[in-house]
C-alpha cells in the first residue's frame, strides 16, 4: 500500500510540474539575505545600520530577460527601539521598467519573557514606464496604442508585524493597502 501511495505521488508531482513555468517575484530573490525587503517591520538590531544592494538577472544572454537592481538601508537606534529604512527596487523587462521606492519605520515593543513584537509602516512611490522607442507597430497613425502605455505613478503602503523570540520569527506583511481600498 505504501509503496502505491509514493506511485501516485510521483506521478501527480511529474503530471504537475510538466505544465509549469517560472517566473521569479523580484522581492523574494533576495528575501533569506535581507527580510526587510517583504517585511517593514523586520528589525536588524544587530548592527547600528546596514546597507545591501543586489543585482540579479533571470535568463543570462536572453534579449529582454527581466533584471532585478536592489537597495536597502536600516538604521537602528536601540534606545528608542526603532528602526528607520529605506528600499529601492529597480526592475527592467525588455521594454517596460518597475520603479518601487519606500521609506519605512519600524518600532519594537518589548512583551514578556524575552518575546518582541516588532510594528512597521513602510510608504511606498510606485513607477511603472515602457520604452516606446524600442516598440514597433505596424499602425503607427493609431494614437490609442500610446494612449494605453501611459506612465503610472502612485503612492502606496505596506504595513507588517513580527513576532520575535529568540531565534524565532513569524510575520505577517501586506502590500500595496492604498490600492487594494482604491
Amino acid at each position: 500500500m505504501r509503496r502505491k501511495i509514493h506511485i501516485v505521488c510521483v506521478l501527480c508531482s511529474i503530471l504537475l510540474t510538466g505544465n509549469t513555468f517560472g517566473q521569479s517575484y523580484p522581492r523574494l530573490n533576495d528575501y533569506w539575505d535581507q527580510l526587510y525587503t517583504i517585511n517593514p517591520a523586520s528589525i536588524n538590531d544587530d548592527y547600528f545600520g546596514t546597507v545591501t544592494t543586489s543585482s540579479r538577472q533571470q535568463w543570462v544572454s536572453y534579449n529582454g530577460a527581466p533584471r532585478t537592481y536592489l537597495s536597502t538601508a536600516t538604521f537602528y537606534l536601540d534606545d528608542y527601539y526603532t528602526q528607520f529604512g529605506a528600499r529601492v527596487l529597480v526592475e527592467p523587462k525588455g521594454v517596460t521598467q518597475k520603479l518601487d521606492m519606500q521609506l519605512s519605520y519600524a518600532y519594537r515593543l518589548l512583551l514578556a519573557n524575552d518575546w518582541r513584537l516588532n510594528m512597521g509602516l513602510g510608504v511606498n512611490f510606485q513607477n511603472f514606464c515602457y520604452d516606446v522607442s524600442e516598440l514597433v507597430f505596424p499602425a503607427f497613425d493609431n494614437p490609442q496604442i500610446y494612449d494605453r502605455m501611459i506612465f503610472t505613478n502612485n503612492i502606496n503602503a505596506n504595513l507588517g508585524f513580527e513576532l520575535n523570540y529568540f531565534t524565532w520569527k513569524i510575520g505577517v506583511s501586506s502590500q500595496n493597502i492604498i490600492s487594494a481600498f482604491g
